[in-house]
């Protein structure tokens, strides 16, 4: 999931959504 990982809000924190993404798969 990206979109609940990573909000519209944190688009620019692409590279910390990444390692949520990661955590959460």
């Amino acid at each position: 999931g990206g979109q609940a990982a990573c909000p519209v809000e944190q688009r620019q924190w692409r590279c910390k959504c990444s390692v949520a993404e990661k955590a959460n798969a």
